[in-house]
């Protein structure tokens, strides 16, 4: 902007340094520009402005002489628009546009004008402002300068090419229909000041002790870098699968080579010789499990990795009629004047809106942080970590379950798996819920490591330092037992991970997923039929009577299995042939329960 001016006019912005600096950083933090270390997503200044919007508004009515209307309803239209400006960068102009008979009202936001001087009082003198305009695919830049002077005020307009960080060439203002009644100087007799009316926030400059505005936010812009790059930290460990343990020195042992580690005995794996379609468990004593025969349901299953799976589903999808749009990452919701959800806001700044926001948006939903939403349940998660890699091992027909999983001598909430995905490549993982109260001191990536090497060592899997160094190891959180309920707000369902959907008793999250996803598709063409985008008490009934029970039942033993006792006891009595019978025939009570041996 600066240097716009200075080509256009000769005379730079008279905002100190610093000042410059916070509004770009006020700007950034809003509009959600990725921080080096720091996560965009997690975007409290619009929390903030977003609230306050609303609470100015919420019993906002105007009033004035017939004679004035048209000008009041010009700014009417503008006021959300031009609050959230201010809010922003401090401060926002508003320029009058004639229009017929009134005016029209254009909010000028902060990074798109600069202050060319000041009086003893802090009251602009002059200003240069910047308008893109485009006309017939091209792109303009309008330069305007407002000089306040004895003799009135003198408005000073300069088309230009846009050629990037430089102007390009200046062309007459006539060139556009929207310029080509201006002219290049006006002297405005009689006229105060820089005639552009200023909304700014009461906060004092706590940047420089300036004349110039702060954002309303601008005491806790160092706060809220923090929770971002806290937020960045995070996903990070989750997506690398690791993390900073702080562990006690006496956990710590020497190996051969004199270095202080963490002791590596934490898994005990079993060799297996699958024989027939199904799942063999350790428990660590060796046992089979048919699949159970269900009503409509095939008596066998299939895997598939994520990739084909999700590309079939896009596909299907495309094909019913879904507008499909690849490459774009939801940053937050969008809402009306009352706080209801009307669509949602893209990371590009496009805005896209609907009738009603389905949010599969998963664990870290940035549309339930917007929302600031908690589950009356207490939802809970588990933390998951696997990889797809080559065994030399007969590819087979049956998954491997380990519910041995021990830390640090403690029974975990846990298991570890193997699955077959055909070509002699397996999916193989762990997962554990932190309901274990020493969850946090769990290296995510050394667990998978050390879980790796207990399997058979003439399968001659990679080590957890290849699968790294490849990329291919993913981890991630898994949240379950409802972490946002009620499913809904107004304009909004939650579905799958944004819901907390997964399965309590394994942690599945795929098949959840597409219930919970079907059901919210089917509560809100129902609920906007019939009474509107406000209420979506329809769907929080159906997900109750379909999974009320079970995720109740999920949330209680999750907190028992947290305790190491309770969970050694539980599978010592799994390891029972009398009560693991009793349980299958509790769990498949409407169904011929699996066969197990």
């Amino acid at each position: 902007m600066k240097s716009y001016l200075e080509q256009a006019f000769g005379r730079g912005d008279v905002t100190s340094a610093r000042m410059q600096a916070a509004i770009r950083e006020w700007l950034n933090l809003y509009y959600g520009t990725q921080s080096p270390g720091e996560d965009a997503a997690d975007r409290l200044a619009v929390l903030v402005v977003s609230k306050l919007c609303r609470t100015v508004f919420a019993e906002y009515e105007s009033r004035t002489a017939e004679a004035l209307a048209p000008s009041l309803q010009a700014l009417d239209a503008v006021r959300v628009q031009a609050m959230q400006y201010a809010l922003v960068g401090g401060e926002c102009l508003l320029k009058p546009v004639l229009h017929g008979r009134g005016f029209d009202f254009v909010p000028i936001r902060r990074d798109c004008y600069a202050p060319l001087g000041r009086d003893a009082h802090g009251a602009l003198t002059g200003v240069g402002t910047m308008e893109v305009l485009r006309h017939d695919g091209r792109g303009y830049l309008m330069l305007e300068r407002r000089t306040a002077g004895a003799d009135g005020l003198t408005i000073e307009t300069r088309l230009f090419e846009l050629a990037g960080e430089a102007l390009g060439r200046e062309v007459p203002l006539a060139t556009l229909p929207s310029t080509a009644q201006l002219q290049p100087s006006l002297l405005l007799p009689g006229v105060r000041g820089v005639g552009l009316a200023a909304l700014r926030t009461p906060l004092l400059n706590c940047v420089d002790g300036g004349p110039d505005a702060v954002a309303v936010y601008a005491p806790a812009a160092g706060l809220m870098h923090s929770a971002a790059r806290l937020e960045y930290q995070m996903r990070q460990e989750f997506e690398n699968g690791a993390s900073r343990v702080f562990a006690s020195e006496d956990l710590l042992r020497e190996d051969g080579y004199g270095r202080r580690t963490l002791q590596d005995d934490l898994f005990i794996g079993l060799p297996d010789d699958p024989a027939n379609v199904g799942v063999t468990v350790y428990s660590p004593s060796e046992w089979e499990l048919s699949f159970p025969k269900r009503p409509g349901m095939p008596d066998h299953g299939h895997t598939a990795s994520r990739t084909e799976l999700d590309t079939m589903l896009l596909k299907h999808a495309e094909s019913a009629g879904a507008v499909i749009r690849q490459g774009c990452e939801v940053a937050g919701p969008e809402f009306d004047e009352r706080g209801r959800v009307v669509g949602v806001v893209l990371k590009s700044g496009e805005k896209v809106f609907g009738d009603a926001v389905i949010a599969a948006d998963g664990a870290y939903s940035p549309i339930k942080r917007a929302l600031k939403i908690d589950s009356d349940y207490n939802g809970y998660s588990a933390i998951a970590i696997r990889s797809e890699m080559h065994a030399n091992r007969p590819d087979s027909d049956r998954f491997e379950i380990y519910l041995k999983l021990l830390f640090q001598g403690d029974q975990l909430p846990g298991y570890g798996w193997i699955f077959p995905m055909g070509g002699g490549r397996f999916n193989i993982g762990l997962g554990y819920v932190n309901s274990y109260k020493n969850w946090q001191s769990i290296n995510a990536t050394h667990f998978f490591g050390d879980f790796l090497n207990s399997l058979p060592r003439d399968w001659e899997l990679p080590s957890v330092e290849e699968l790294k160094k490849n990329k291919t190891v993913r981890a991630w959180r898994l949240p379950m037992g409802f972490t946002a309920w009620p499913p809904w707000r107004p304009g909004v369902l939650f579905t799958g991970d944004s819901l907390g959907a997964g399965k309590p008793v394994s942690g599945a999250g795929i098949s959840k997923a597409l219930e919970s996803g079907l059901a919210a598709g089917e509560c809100a063409m129902a609920a906007l039929e019939n009474g509107g985008p406000d209420d979506f008490t329809n769907y929080q009934q159906r997900m109750e009577a379909a999974w009320g029970r079970e995720y109740k039942r999920g949330r209680f033993f999750n907190k028992l299995a947290g305790y190491p006792k309770v969970a050694e006891t539980g599978l010592k009595l799994l390891d029972n042939h009398t009560f693991r019978d009793f349980l299958l025939n509790s769990l498949y009570k409407k169904a011929q329960s699996p066969s197990h041996t």
